[in-house]
């Protein structure tokens, strides 16, 4: 595309990839009678003399492959003309809106190479450069430059000339010591030190785009000036480029006239490709992602880029132009054009001979987002795809959740204290957290650490890597008490506080066992609670004291208020302001009593009742010792028995532990084909017994043991296995009947002592004989050319193929005997050798 800049130049630029970079110069417009086409060598081979300023937008998609640029002016000083050579990156100025002052007319960027300007270089003839301070005018860009214009931009910036130490403070005139008489031209003139420049009409928060730069350290210089070339704003900074990375500079400008600040723009710096990246590719084949893993926290904006590679994944130059559409599978996550991350894009598009754009994300969500980018354009491009890693920002404050606690008295009610960032998203601690916590109901309400609300706590911890802790508060009186979570680590964070609503419990109507079905063993001692509840099975507070009688049908049958049964007693007492009083039970006699409990205090509450199980219960594998081979998955059952070993379905699940003497080869499995190894399993209510599996690689005789451990007090199960190994070689060919001169397959197998194949568990090791030793020869390979003597079935392995071929008629002796020997029984077949 073309742009026009008042009277100082005409550009015309095109996007080319890295196989694509070369052009010729158009035709020169208005051009004087001498012109000289100057090729530069900088450092770090930077090509000086294929520079060009930038359009105010990208290229359209239809941009040529193939441009160049020149530059006429209008007092008939020297043009030169170089070809553009963006090959897919940019510069990117992003000038915020309404950030200048309106009569500011164009923009001027400057990049200056830091690191030294002496440097040979080619132009009519070769000179060596001496000083950056001269040889300006002849700059591809700013070479055509009016006499007044650079004494304008060497005046305003001459403090960095003198403190660069390219010469007197004088910048402007070590610049026009150097020059020739107007209209002439000087072939020793070096722009080594420009090493871009931009120059293009203002517009307010315009994003102007150029070619990418080397890697090496750049002063920038930004100009704002109006028609008549004098400078209004004006900001310098400095940048390090890396290849393949880019670079945002914030530039603060300053009021030329007061000197007063005016804003800031920011300048993103991409830097060329590697050699590596830069490989010439073939035909365009797929998109990709750069980076294809990005690691950032939320809200913030992350430059990524879209490439086009070829098959072999080498980077591919676009033949025609790529829309991509992009996609986050996250809600929060969206693509920009700017390093601001304000304007959202839903598509980028890679021009022809580029083969790669730049763009943004940010994502408001914590967690992993997929990317992805999928061709639009109809050219058969596989997508893209990356994965965002999306952490959260750093912890600033303590919240409950749920945020408006509200329940019954005496009800006791799970929360949850959360690390969150600023924006709630929820942060790993660092190290550990102490949190205090309150209530301003400190008489009746407090917090606990265990659901049923009988351990109190009046603080907690977050666990370092942790974002949460779960906590519960109960309170017996009827009100809004403020609760207040705060930090005690000396982290600052800001502390969580809610009010909670606590509500009037309704009228008791029952009293209820928990659990309850007592399940338990002869003289064990088990835990009982027995609860107020209104309809609707809801806890309820009692506001005085309710005594509770208690009673069980059977003779050696008591209760008592101690965890270990010693002291009978025949009450219990639910105290004001709770919903339950906790008791325990206890039997000297197998069988099923009835349990109750009656209200005492007259309050007409309908009794608790309940029958309980009381037995000499034992855990037993069923169906005998359990006999199998090193490679089999066995079935065993395990069942539950009273006294009398008569099957017993207890009404509420039992869990079962299952133990081996032969570990780590031996082990329990869920399912018949042993993938998924447990070490326990649960017996479901109702039902008598329960099916696992169990594999061993190991030869031996292990113990198996089922052990009860859901406080029952029952017996457990024991048994001793019979686990064979494998330890026959045998053929599994019947008779091998080969003609004479050709290759027979043989396979040889393992075999267990009950007949069954079984996997070895050490490699095992064996030769192999031929009765006709000097004709009849083993092979690893089916051609029979590569002989072998021996052979070995692999760990883990239950057989092996080889080949054999004999060249004597008649009847061979083959043979597979162990070597060194752990006493396997040899293998042996007779092989039949008949004429062609």
């Amino acid at each position: 595309m073309v742009v026009k800049n008042h009277h100082f130049f005409n550009i015309c630029f095109g996007l080319l990839s890295m196989t694509a970079c070369k052009a010729q110069p158009e035709s020169l417009r208005s051009a004087p009678s001498t012109t000289v086409a100057a090729v530069h060598t900088a450092p770090q081979a930077v090509d000086h003399g294929a520079v060009n300023a930038a359009n105010v937008s990208a290229p359209s998609a239809g941009s040529a492959a193939t441009k160049a640029a020149t530059q006429t002016v209008a007092d008939d000083r020297i043009v030169k003309s170089k070809p553009v050579n963006l090959c897919g990156h940019y510069v990117q100025l992003n000038i915020p809106k309404g950030s200048v002052m309106p009569e500011v007319a164009k923009v001027r960027v400057l990049f200056l190479n830091q690191s030294g300007c002496s440097a040979t270089t080619t132009a009519t003839t070769t000179a060596t450069v001496s000083s950056c301070a001269f040889g300006w005018k002849y700059h591809p860009v700013w070479g055509f430059l009016r006499h007044d214009t650079i004494k304008n931009f060497f005046t305003a910036h001459q403090d960095w000339f003198a403190n660069a130490g390219k010469g007197s403070s004088d910048g402007y005139s070590n610049w026009a010591s150097s020059q020739p008489a107007a209209g002439k031209s000087s072939s020793n003139e070096d722009l080594s030190c420009v090493v871009q420049s931009i120059e293009v009409p203002y517009q307010d928060g315009q994003v102007i785009t150029s070619q990418p730069l080397n890697p090496a350290t750049y002063l920038i210089i930004v100009s704002l000036e109006d028609k008549g070339d004098r400078i209004k704003q004006r900001g310098t900074g400095s940048v390090t480029v890396v290849a393949n990375g880019s670079q945002t500079v914030p530039i603060t400008l300053i009021n030329h006239q007061t000197g007063a600040s005016a804003g800031t723009v920011n300048i993103t710096v991409v830097g060329v490709e590697s050699k590596s990246s830069t490989k010439a590719g073939g035909a365009p084949a797929k998109l990709g992602f750069v980076p294809d893993t990005l690691t950032q926290n939320v809200n913030v904006c992350g430059a990524i880029s879209l490439n086009i590679a070829d098959a072999n994944n080498v980077t591919a130059a676009a033949t025609a132009a790529e829309t991509a559409t992009l996609t986050s599978s996250s809600a929060g996550g969206a693509f920009y054009r700017d390093a601001g991350c304000t304007a959202a894009v839903s598509s980028a598009q890679i021009v022809v001979g580029a083969s790669t754009v730049a763009f943004y994300y940010k994502d408001s969500r914590v967690g992993t987002a997929m990317l992805a980018a999928t061709d639009a354009s109809g050219l058969g491009l596989s997508p893209a795809a990356a994965t965002a890693t999306i952490g959260a920002s750093s912890a600033t404050q303590l919240v409950f959740a749920p945020s408006n606690l509200s329940q019954a008295t005496g009800v006791c009610g799970a929360l949850s204290i959360n690390l969150e960032d600023q924006n709630g998203n929820l942060t790993a601690a660092a190290s550990t957290i102490s949190i205090n916590l309150s209530a301003t109901s400190t008489k009746s309400g407090a917090f606990y650490s265990d659901s049923t609300c009988l351990t109190r706590i009046t603080s907690t911890q977050i666990a370092a890597g942790g974002s949460t802790v779960g906590i519960y508060y109960k309170d017996a009186m009827v009100g809004t008490p403020i609760l207040t979570a705060t930090d005690a680590s000396g982290a600052g964070l800001r502390p969580a506080s809610e009010t909670a609503s606590i509500t009037a419990s309704a009228a008791a109507t029952q009293l209820v066992f928990s659990p309850a079905n007592l399940i338990q063993a002869v003289a064990a001692c088990g835990a009982l609670t027995v609860t107020l509840q209104a309809p609707g099975n809801i806890p309820t507070v009692a506001t005085t004291p309710v005594p509770v009688n208690l009673s069980t049908t059977s003779k050696g049958g008591t209760f008592s208020v101690n965890a270990d049964c010693s002291s009978p007693t025949r009450s219990v007492q639910v105290q004001a302001g709770a919903s339950s009083a906790s008791l325990f039970y206890s039997d000297s006699a197998a069988g099923s009593p009835t349990l109750s409990a009656t209200d005492g205090a007259g309050l007409g509450l309908s009794p608790a009742s309940e029958t309980a199980l009381i037995s000499n219960h034992s855990l037993a594998f069923s169906g005998g010792s359990l006999t199998q081979d090193t490679s089999i998955c066995g079935t065993l059952t395990i069942q539950s028995v009273d006294m009398n070993n008569g099957a017993l379905s207890p009404p509420s699940a039992v869990t079962i532990n299952l133990a081996t003497s032969s570990s780590p080869t031996g082990a329990f499995y869920s399912d018949p084909g042993c993938q998924t190894s447990i070490t326990s399993i649960q017996q479901a209510a109702n039902t008598s017994s329960t099916v696992v599996f169990y594999k061993d690689a190991g030869a031996g005789t292990p113990t198996l043991k089922a052990t009860e451990t859901s406080g029952l007090g029952w017996n457990g199960a024991s048994q001793t296995a019979q686990i064979a190994a494998a330890n026959t070689l045998t053929f599994t060919n019947a008779q091998l009947s080969l003609v004479t001169g050709t290759c027979g397959t043989l396979t040889l197998q393992t075999k267990t002592a009950t007949g069954s194949t079984g996997t070895v568990n050490t490699a095992v090791n064996f030769q192999l004989i031929s009765s006709n030793t000097s004709t009849g020869l083993f092979y690893s390979d089916q051609g029979c050319t590569q002989q072998m003597t021996s052979a070995t079935i692999a760990a883990g392995a239950s057989s092996i193929t080889f080949y054999y071929k004999d060249t004597t008629l008649g009847a061979a002796v083959l043979g597979a005997v162990e070597s060194p020997s752990q006493g396997w029984m040899a293998a042996s077949q007779t092989a039949l050798i008949i004429p062609q």
